[in-house]
């Protein structure tokens, strides 16, 4: 096991601690021996010769009044004697009482019971005394007196032996204190001597463990730091930290001469290095003028793009609201055709009257004539309703063309858009050709409109020909009903062209807002860059100055090591 420094000293700290902790038990011990007795003393001795004493006092009080009652010569003293005898003897009732509670060992329970034995007789002798005295019987209470006295002497001797008995029990305590006393004295100062050497020893110990070895260390240390790098390593015995100080020096030393050596080497390769480190930086810094001037170029390339993109969502916008016109416009040919369809209804239940009530086929006809005049009115304004619809398809058909010509524009970015601007084309172009259909039908219709008109002039010269021509009405608005309900499922398949080409020019729009995004995100990144390749320019300015100034200061560098002597 290795001796450590911390572990000797902890070692001699550890027995100087004992020492003191037997010290402080013994005088702890000690103490407590001191205050037990004084406890006893205090507590049952001392009260207990007091209330001897005052037992003692009282029995003689006792004595003497009984005396005095003896002699007395009137009734009234003695019956003042004999209330005194009374409350005496209560009194040393009371304390004798009071005093058995102090007999506890065998002798003294043995005194206190001849004591109290004898005690009694005096009582009673004493009793006896007072009666005579009172009944003047004087000689016999004499005689008593002299009986009583012979008692009370012995009384007198049992309280004597009582104190005698205490007096040893203290005594013998103060003797066992004093021996305590002495022997904790002895020993807290031999204790004190032999922890005082033992002290002495441990430092002694220690100085010479230390000193010499540090001395050494300190020699040595003090030659390294004047350069010299040619001492000797050295030898420390010591199987502790001083030891492992020696071994850490002489590790140092070795690892020094080492450095050193090894920095003489390395100073002469930083000087040949910092050279072409300042070509490379000179290098370095001509690329990347270039790198700032290219970056330049992509940053102003990049704000055509935005530029560009900006231009494409101003145009998507535009046919959005295009759209929307279209949409309008849709549901309102879709509301004029419900609207005709209405009318037509209207018109086939009007037949169907003509044929039940051929009595008023005058009024029916005039009121049939009023309608298909009705339904020609609405076939002209289907007709504009017709035409404004080719108009928004022609328009559409423009917008996609023109989004087409953006789309190509944008280049790799617009191919999505193109394919979405020829969707568009192809619905405009359907919805055109629909037109053009619905116009046909409202021509055929208004066609059968004039022929309506010139049968109901017929019928009113001959009714039959008026149920023929009005059965033939009744066909024809049967056919409007229908070409009617073709035209408003034509126009809700419009409707729903024109919505998702609405939708799909939104995600477009969309598209070319990522799009100016990314292209203004390049804009700024190459802006960036520039700034970067501006920054690492200077920094190649400071790596030339670096460079020079590394140069120097491996010059020093040299100058400084040359002190070490190898």
């Amino acid at each position: 096991m290795k001796w450590t420094i911390g572990r000797k000293l902890g070692v001699s700290f550890s027995i100087i601690m004992l020492v003191i902790i037997l010290m402080s038990v013994l005088s702890i011990r000690s103490a407590i021996t001191l205050n037990s007795n004084t406890k006893t003393l205090n507590s049952d001795v001392i009260p207990e010769i007091n209330l001897l004493n005052k037992i003692n006092a009282e029995t003689d009080r006792m004595y003497i009044i009984t005396q005095q009652h003896l002699l007395s010569k009137n009734q009234s003293s003695k019956e003042k004697y004999t209330k005194e005898y009374e409350a005496i003897k209560k009194q040393v009732d009371e304390s004798l009482q009071s005093y058995e509670v102090y007999v506890v060992s065998e002798q003294g329970k043995a005194n206190y019971e001849t004591f109290k034995s004898n005690w009694m007789n005096v009582v009673e002798l004493s009793n006896e005394v007072i009666r005579l005295n009172n009944t003047g019987q004087i000689k016999q209470a004499t005689q008593k007196t002299y009986e009583a006295m012979t008692f009370y002497e012995t009384v007198q001797e049992n309280i004597n032996g009582l104190l005698t008995l205490l007096d040893k029990q203290s005594e013998n305590i103060h003797k066992e204190g004093m021996s305590e006393f002495k022997t904790t004295v002895i020993i807290l100062v031999v204790g004190s001597v032999l922890a005082l050497l033992l002290i002495i020893s441990i430092v002694i110990f220690f100085i010479r463990v230390i000193k010499k070895p540090v001395e050494l260390l300190s020699n040595q240390v003090k030659q390294l730091a004047d350069g010299n790098l040619t001492i000797e390593q050295v030898t420390i015995k010591n199987q502790d930290e001083i030891g492992q100080l020696g071994t850490d020096f002489n590790s140092m030393l070795a690892n020094l001469k080492g450095l050193i050596g090894g920095l003489q080497t390395h100073i002469q390769t930083v000087a040949a290095t910092s050279e072409e480190l300042s070509a490379s930086a000179e290098e370095t810094s001509k690329a990347t003028d270039q790198i700032t001037a290219a970056m330049v170029n992509v940053s102003e390339g990049a704000d055509q793009q935005v530029l560009g993109a900006r231009t494409s969502n101003d145009a998507i916008s535009e046919m959005v609201t295009g759209m929307d016109h279209a949409t309008s416009s849709v549901q309102s040919v879709f509301d004029l055709a419900v609207s005709t369809k209405e009318y037509t209804s209207v018109g086939a239940s009007m037949m169907d009257q003509a044929m039940e009530q051929m009595k008023t086929i005058q009024n029916t006809s005039d009121a049939t004539s009023k309608i298909i005049q009705s339904l020609g009115e609405k076939s002209t304004e289907i007709s504009q309703i017709v035409g404004l619809i080719t108009t928004i398809a022609d328009q559409t058909n423009l917008l996609a063309l023109n989004a087409a010509i953006e789309a190509a524009r944008a280049g790799e970015y617009g191919k999505g858009f193109a394919v979405v601007a020829d969707e568009v084309r192809k619905l405009a172009e359907d919805s055109s050709i629909a037109a053009n259909q619905i116009r046909e039908v409202i021509v055929s219709v208004q066609k059968e409109v004039m022929e309506a008109v010139n049968a109901m002039e017929k019928s009113t010269n001959n009714v039959n020909e008026g149920i023929v021509l009005v059965k033939k009405s009744e066909d024809n608005f049967q056919g409007i009903s229908s070409m009617i309900g073709n035209v408003s499922t034509q126009t809700e398949n419009i409707s729903a062209i024109i919505e998702q080409l609405s939708a799909n020019t939104i995600s477009i729009k969309g598209q070319l807002n990522e799009v100016s995004t990314l292209s203004e995100r390049s804009s700024d990144q190459a802006q960036t860059v520039a700034a970067a390749a501006e920054e690492q320019n200077a920094t190649m300015d400071e790596i030339t100055k670096s460079a020079y100034a590394l140069g120097q200061l491996s010059s020093e560098l040299q100058e400084m090591v040359q002190q070490f002597r190898l």
